[in-house]
């Protein structure tokens, strides 16, 4: 998993280039990958979690870092996703 820092660095690419950041995650620590989003990262910035692609169960979900925090990052877990993040 990124380290904090690798994820500011990917946010502030993010805003200086006015380009959305993806990677992906080893499904069993999505939920650990969310939590240190929404405390690393700026309030404002965009997250996406896209998780199951292409299966009856898709989810894709968009909120700013600080709305993220107040979800429960567990039922990511386990589950292939992408995440993305987008800062202005």
């Amino acid at each position: 998993m990124p380290d904090g820092e690798a994820l500011r660095t990917l946010e502030q690419r993010s805003r200086a280039e006015t380009r959305t950041q993806l990677f992906i995650e080893t499904p069993y620590r999505n939920a650990a990958m969310l939590r240190t989003l929404t405390t690393v990262l700026r309030g404002a910035t965009r997250v996406c979690v896209a998780a199951d692609l292409t299966l009856d169960s898709e989810t894709i979900e968009c909120r700013t870092a600080a709305q993220w925090r107040a979800h429960d990052p567990a039922r990511f877990d386990k589950r292939p996703a992408m995440f993305l993040l987008q800062a202005s």
